[in-house]
This record gives C-alpha cells, structure tokens and sequence, in this order.
C-alpha cells in the first residue's frame, strides 16, 4: 500500500511497560509519534462467533502477577473453590484471565513499528487527544466491536488451575472444545496460556505448601506444655518460617517471657525491615541488659536503614540498653516526641543514657517548645541523681518566669514533683517560691512539697509564709506530717488572728500528743459550732490532762448536747475527780460512754461498782434470743448492762472472769450481753482461764447456746501456750463455727510453728476454709503460697476469706492490741499480706485490712490509737531487721504517714535508706 512503505512499529518489550494490566477486552493501541500518517486500515481478523473483533490492536500483557500473601492458616488438601479461595487467588486470575482473552477474542494483528519507545510517553500520549485521533482513523470502516461476554466455565477452569498448578484442566471439555474453534495462532497462544497456568499454578502450590508447613509448626509449638521448651523451640522456629505474621508472632512471646537465650536469633530477624524489624527491637527491649546487648552493633547498623514506623521502636531500644553511641538519635526521638509513645517507655533510660549534662543544657531546659520541656521534666523526674536538683530549680524558676500564656502547668508540676522527691532544703525554697508566685496549681506545689521536705524545714516555710492563704495551707502540709519536730511552729500559730488556722495548729498538736493547744481546744468545745466542738473533743481525748477536769464538767451542763464527747475526755484525762461525774451518769442515756470512760481512767473503787452492776437483776428474765424478742420496758438495763460489761473487759482485770463467765452461761439473760460477756472474758483471761473455757467447749457441763458465745473469746487474745489444742479443735467434728473460732484464734499469734499443721488442714476439705482464715491472719512464708494456690484454684476457698476480710459485719479480724506489738505478731501479719497482696491475683484485701486497722482509733487501756501506732512503727523502722524495715516503710506510706518516712530520710541511717527507695519507688509507680 502507499501508505505502507515503513516498517509497522515493533511492540515494547513487557518488562518496559509500567502501566497496569487491563482487564481481558481489547483495547486501544498507544498512538505513533506526531506527523506520522494514520495507516491504512488493517486487514480483517478472526472474530469469534456473535461477537466482532475490535479494529485495534491489543496490548501488550504483563507477566502474571504474583499472588498475596498466602493465609497462616493451613489449605485443605482438596479446596472448596468459595468466594473465599476466588478473592485469594483474584491477582492471578486476572492475569491468566488477560492472557487467554487475548489468545481466544482478540488476536494480535502487527502495528507500525515506531522509531523508539519511551514508556512515559506512552502513558501520557493518550491524555493529548492524538490517541483519539488515530484511534478515528482506524474505525472509518466500521464501528468498534463490544467485548465478548463472560465466559463462567472458562473463569472455573482458570481458578481451578491457579489451586492445583495447572493440573485440573488436562482433559478438560471445555479446553478441548475452544481448541476446535481456534485457528493455529490461536493455539500456540493457548499453549503459551497452559504454560503460564502451570507456572502460576504451580507457585501457588509452592507457597500454600509452605504456608501450610509454617502454620503446622507454629500450631506443634503451640501445643506443647513444657514453657522453657516451649521457648526453645519458637526460637529455633523464628529462622525456618518465612510468613511475616507468624515471625511477628514469635518475636512477641520471646519478648512477652524475656527469653534471653533467643537474643542471637531475634538480632538476625533486625534484618527484615518493617514489622518484623519493629518487634525484633521491642523484644530485646523487654529483655533488656545485660541479656541483649550483644544487640547493639546490629541496632546501630540498621539505624540509618529504618523508616518512621519502625525507627522508634530502634532507638527505644538502644535507650534500654543504655547505648551513649546512640546519644545523638536518642536525644532527637526524644525532642521530636517520637520515643515518648512507645509502649514501654520510661524517662529514666532516656535519662541514664543521655547523662544530666546533655539533658540540663539550657537548650533543652529552656527550650521554647513546651513539649520538649515537659518531656524534660519528665525524664530529670526519673533521675536518681542529686546533681538535678539544680538543673531542675532552674527549670522551676524559669517556668515561673514566663508569662501566663506560656507557662506550662506539665512543666511545673513535674519539675515539682521531681523536687518533691529529690527534696533537700533547694528544692523547699524553689517550691516556696512557687507557691508565693502563684504559677502553676497550688495544689500540685503544695503536694510537692509534702512529698519533698520534711517536717522541719515545712516549719520554717511556715514560719516564712506573708500572706494569710500560704500561712494556712503551709499548717495543713505542717500538721500532717505528724512529726513530733514540728510543735514550735504549730504552738507558735495559736497566737494567730485567723481563727482557722489557730484550729489547724491545735489539732496538728493534739496528733503529736503535745498538750500546748489544750487551752484553744476547750474554747471551741464550748463553742457555738456543734461540728468544731465535737471535733475538739476528740482531739482533746489525746491530750486532756487533769488541767483540763473542771472545765470539762461545767461543760457538760452548759452543753448538754455534747455530754457523751465531754465524757470521752474526761475518761482520758486520768483524773480521780472526773469519776465522780462520770458514775453518776451510768443512770443516764449515755451510760455505755460513761462506763467505758471510767474504764479508761481504770478508777479501782469504780471497778467494784461495776461488777456489781453487770450481772441480770434477780428475778428478771431478759432471755431473747433476737432483737425482736426483747420488751421495750427492759431497754435501760440491757443499755447500761451493756456498757458495764464491756468496760469490764476495757479494764484489763482478770477477777472480773467470774462475774462475766455467770452470764455467758446464764441462760435467762439477753443474747446480746451474753456475746459481749464472751469477748470481754476473751479480752481478759490468760492462757491457764482459756484452758477451763476449752475444756467446757469439749463437754457437756453448759449449753449448746452457751457454747456459741463463748466461741467469741477464743480470737480476742493471742494464746500460744493453747495452739495445740486449738489445732486439735480446727481438725475435730465440732461445728464448724466453733473450728473457725479456734483457727482464727491461732491465726492471731502468725506463730511458724504452726505452719505444717495448717498446711496439712488447708488440703482435708473439712477443714479447708478454717486453715484458710488462720494462715490468712500470719501464715509463714510456704504456708500462705499454698493459701494462695488454693485460693485460685478454689473459688468457694477464695470467696469465703474474701467475704471474711471485706464484710463490714464481720470482726473476726479487727482485734489490735499492745501486746501485739510487743510480741511482734502484728508485724507477721503484715508480712502475710503483703505476701497476699503480691500475688497479683486481687488478694489486696488483707493488707487493705491491717492498714486500716493501724490507722483506727480504738478504746480501753488495752486498745490502740494511731499515735501510739506511730510510735511502735517509727521504732520498727528504725530497727535491725532490714525485711521489716522495708515491710514497715510500706506500711507508713500506705497510711499516709508520709512525713515519717521523709524524716527518717532526712536523719539516716538504716531505716533513711529505706524510706529513700520506698519514696522513690512510689515515685516511679506514679503513687
């Protein structure tokens, strides 16, 4: 043709074409550069039936494109061609999909050969409108054809084949009968089709085979119970399988179980960029040093070779590892706030690796940016390194300095905080100077300063302080440390004009048991505030002397109101004249307060008319065996029998046993007094009088109703000379109300010995929930591990000591007495729950427990107050025994005694040290 004296243009190479394969329908050729003219048109073509060939020539296919990432779980040795299989295999089958379209529906016919190929010019030739042009020229003689339909047996065959590489369509009819209806051509493609199905095919197998594979060892590991094997083997795992998901899989347990042994193979997955990288470098993290640090060299080499997504977890974990090579990228993640949200992160190794000299430049501390102040002060927060504390009074200052719309309150209150738990006179006046300026939350500089200075130098802030508000809130941070240093400057605020701050001073004296305020206390105990009155009162139990008698009683008659507080303190003023009084108000409504405070004053002539006074009026029967049983007429004498008998057991004289026996045992006489007259006959009798009581429990000289009180005495008193027999008693056939007091009797005295019994009981399911309760109360070390696996493997066990310890009704566990201190039984209780409570299973609830009951005010010569709880501590703390130093330590901050621990910080020694690291550790947890 005259038109056709050039070469038709060769078609580009595959590999050259960029562009994504089209789907399976003829499409438009790529235009011939400018100034070329259209070829004539192209000589006819095969059509396939019902359908014409569209006036073009095809593209040029792309080779098959790889299949996804094939599922972890296992294939089925047969599939089931679902959707599921379709959508999996949907890459490679439209490709082969392409292929064969081009080989049955549209064969390729030549096309001029260009004189070069650029493939960007390709792809943007068509968006010109030349394409369109050609394209024009091409279809004068007849209009482009519409694609063949879909073929849906066709589309089976290709799927099926992709599944089985290829081997499903040998034979197949379908095949054969398209076969008769192509011309040579058409076979060799159809031929090249087969080929690439048995290529494609056979990947496919070759990866779900070893998809398969790798999932079948992952799930063998899995099941396996041996945990140290268990980690063996995921690490001899973690080289051997290629799918990502299951690498990421293993990385995460040897992290999760800090398997240090795994340290060579994870450092070889550092490798693998991406999200195997990311969790290769957070498991060595969790393991930490020194364990994997043979790490560092490969983390600094893929440094440079790590994107944003995984290069935060990189240098993370060269923080961990306290990698100062690192020094430069650490302290930029650490600017940009890249490091901070990382999972794990902790400002301290950010600080111990950078150093407080590269952290305490005035770049970083006074950086413009608030957020790189803030992580600053977070990090130099974590520092235990004394030489912050100026880098950080620096900091304060300046952050005080700016103005209000700058300055950030995470800046002054960590920077507070920090100090807090630095402390040190520096750190007081930069607080000081906080809290006169008024930057930042009062609040959170007055915590500060709690938390960092101790009692006396709070004092001379206090004696420092110009206005009214700082005076104030100074007296509150003074009064709670109840730290006895502090009764100069307390006394010295009673001479102020701020009624407020006067009773703040009073009653911070009264809790350090110093009497100065006494006079102050009486003037608002007859006050016109009921509330402030009755809050006097209490203060003055702790500290009313024989000074304050007379004022005491004209009290109660111009307040008549508050006779039942006065009483409360005339009871501890230790004055024989207050007995007088306090007898002839047992005939009144307040006759149980009047009798308990004659107790406390344990005035012997008032003894005598007390026991007179406790047993049933004769020929009166009082018998109920409920509330609803009683009369109404008998209300008075239940009340002041009641008080009476209680304070028999207040009094501490054992010669009221006989008295207080008769009633427990009188069967005529209320149900109330007769429980009451139990446990103050427990309060009183020594180990030879709770033998007789034993011995009566074990006959049948008194009632089974008697029987049930006396139960009440058996934990009041720890008896050690009786354990044995109470032993003997958990074990028996008795009922088990009556096991349950005895258990919970030997509970009490937290005595070793009895450890092997205790164990023994806590595996025979009669006795099970009885050893429980006892080894609960001061089990030894083995004993109270087996109360715990028991308890998680029992949830009746487990519910009927949590039931015991949470129920507010329940008292079997309140009993604190001197004598616990003085024989050491309440310090191995504590150790028992702290045990308890470091099991990580909720069992908190008996530290919870005692700590609660050291902080609880108590009645009676023989009970306790927290002052005197304070004292016995303060001593413990200060001690020999390094454990209970730290038990004690523990103790006094969950009491929020925490101005005791800053003052054995401050004067040293062995219990200093402690209290340190027990501040610094609440510190750390964010407590």
């Amino acid at each position: 043709m005259a038109n056709d004296d050039r070469k038709p243009p060769t078609p580009p190479p595959p590999a050259r074409v960029p562009r994504p394969a089209p789907p399976p329908v003829a499409a438009r050729p790529a235009a011939p550069p400018p100034k070329v003219p259209a070829p004539a048109s192209p000589p006819p073509v095969a059509k396939p039936p019902a359908a014409k060939a569209p006036a073009v020539p095809p593209p040029v296919a792309r080779p098959p494109a790889a299949p996804p990432p094939v599922a972890t779980q296992a294939a089925a040795s047969q599939p089931v061609l679902d959707d599921e299989h379709i959508e999996e295999l949907r890459p490679s089958v439209a490709s082969l999909d392409e292929l064969l379209s081009r080989a049955v529906g549209a064969p390729a016919e030549p096309e001029p050969e260009a004189e070069t190929y650029d493939a960007h010019e390709a792809e943007t030739f068509d968006e010109s409108g030349e394409h369109e042009a050609v394209h024009a020229a091409y279809d004068d003689e007849e209009e482009e054809a519409p694609p063949p339909p879909p073929n849906p047996e066709l589309e089976r065959m290709l799927q099926l084949a992709a599944l089985d590489g290829g081997k499903s369509i040998e034979g197949d009819p379908v095949l054969a009968e398209i076969r008769k209806k192509t011309s040579p051509a058409t076979k060799v493609g159809l031929a090249i089709v087969a080929a690439a199905l048995l290529v494609v095919g056979g990947f496919a197998a070759y990866t779900q085979k070893r998809a398969a594979d790798d999932q079948k060892l992952f799930d063998e590991i899995a099941h396996m119970t041996d945990r140290d094997a268990q980690l063996r083997a995921l690490t001899d795992a973690l080289g051997q399988i290629s799918n990502e998901d299951l690498r990421v899989r293993i990385l995460r347990n040897l992290g999760h179980y800090r398997y240090a042994p795994a340290v060579p193979a994870i450092i070889e997955q550092l490798d693998s960029r991406g999200v195997v990288r990311r969790h290769a470098a957070a498991a060595l993290a969790r393991i930490g040093s020194p364990a994997a640090d043979a790490a560092k060299g490969k983390l600094l080499e893929v440094l440079d070779d790590t994107d944003v997504r995984d290069r935060a977890q990189v240098v993370w974990t060269l923080a961990v590892l306290r990698e100062s090579r690192a020094s430069d990228a650490i302290l930029e993640a650490f600017r940009t706030g890249l490091i901070s949200k990382i999972e794990d992160y902790d400002p301290r190794a950010v600080a111990e690796t950078l150093g407080t000299a590269r952290l305490t430049s005035d770049e970083i501390l006074m950086h413009e940016d608030d957020s790189v102040r803030v992580l600053t002060a977070h990090a130099l927060a974590e520092s235990s390194d004394t030489a912050v504390v100026d880098p950080l009074v620096r900091m304060l200052e300046a952050e005080i300095g700016r103005e209000d719309d700058q300055r950030n309150a995470e800046v002054l209150r960590s920077a507070a905080a920090a100090l807090g738990r630095l402390g040190g006179d520096q750190a007081a006046m930069a607080l000081f100077r906080a809290l006169e300026s008024g930057a930042g939350k009062r609040r959170d500089t007055l915590d500060a300063l709690s938390q960092a200075v101790a009692g006396p130098a709070l004092a001379k802030l206090l004696m420092m302080a110009r206005t009214p508000r700082d005076r104030l809130d100074l007296a509150r941070v003074v009064a709670e440390t109840h730290d006895p240093r502090v009764g100069d400057a307390l006394a010295a605020q009673l001479d102020s004009d701020d009624e407020e701050l006067r009773k703040v001073a009073a009653y911070g004296l009264a809790d350090i048991g110093d009497p100065r305020g006494q006079d102050y206390l009486l003037e608002v105990a007859a006050g016109d505030d009921h509330g402030d009155a009755r809050r006097a009162l209490a203060a003055l139990r702790l500290t009313a002397n024989a000074d304050a008698t007379q004022r005491l009683i004209k009290l109660m008659t111009a307040r008549p109101g508050r006779k039942a507080d006065v009483m409360g303190a005339l009871g501890n003023t230790g004055d024989p004249a207050a007995a007088k009084v306090l007898v002839a108000e047992l005939e009144g409504d307040d006759s149980q307060v009047a009798a308990l405070a004659l107790a406390n004053l344990n005035d012997g002539p008032t003894f005598q008319k007390l026991l007179k006074l406790a047993p049933r009026p004769a020929g009166l029967d009082l018998g109920a065996v409920s509330f609803n049983d009683r009369s109404s007429k008998n209300d008075g004498i239940i009340r002041l029998r009641r008080g009476v008998i209680r304070a028999l057991g207040h009094y501490g004289r054992p010669e009221a046993i006989p008295v207080l026996v008769k009633i427990v045992e009188d069967g005529q006489d209320d149900y109330e007094l007769r429980a009451s007259a139990a446990e103050a006959v427990g309060k009183l009798a020594n180990a030879e009088q709770m033998r007789n009581i034993l011995a009566k429990l074990g006959s049948r000289e008194v009632t089974r109703a008697a029987k049930g009180y006396y139960i009440q005495a058996l934990w009041q008193r720890p008896q050690p000379e009786l354990h044995d027999v109470l032993l003997n008693m958990v074990g028996s056939d008795e009922p088990s109300e009556l096991r349950r007091a005895a258990a919970i009797a030997v509970g009490y005295s937290a005595d070793a010995r009895n450890d092997a019994r205790l164990i023994t009981l806590l595996e025979q399911e009669r006795s099970a929930q009885q050893a429980a309760l006892a080894i609960s109360l001061g089990g030894g070390e083995e004993a109270t591990a087996k109360l715990i696996a028991k308890m998680i493997a029992d949830a009746d066990i487990r519910e009927v000591v949590r039931e015991a310890y949470l129920n507010a009704d329940i008292r079997w566990f309140d009993a604190l007495t001197r004598e616990m201190f003085d024989d050491g039984s309440v310090y191995r209780r504590l150790r028992t729950a702290a045990q308890l409570r470091d099991a990580g299973e909720g069992f908190g609830f008996a530290w919870k427990k005692v700590i609660d009951l050291l902080k609880r005010k108590g009645d009676g010569p023989n009970a306790v107050h927290p002052l005197y709880v304070r004292e016995q501590l303060w001593q413990a703390l200060n001690g020999d025994d390094e454990e209970l130093r730290f038990l004690v330590a523990t103790a006094l901050y969950d009491m929020k005694e925490r101005g005791l621990l800053l003052r054995a910080r401050d004067e040293g020694g062995p219990g200093g040290e402690t209290a340190r690291a027990v501040l610094e550790a609440a510190t750390r947890l964010g407590s």
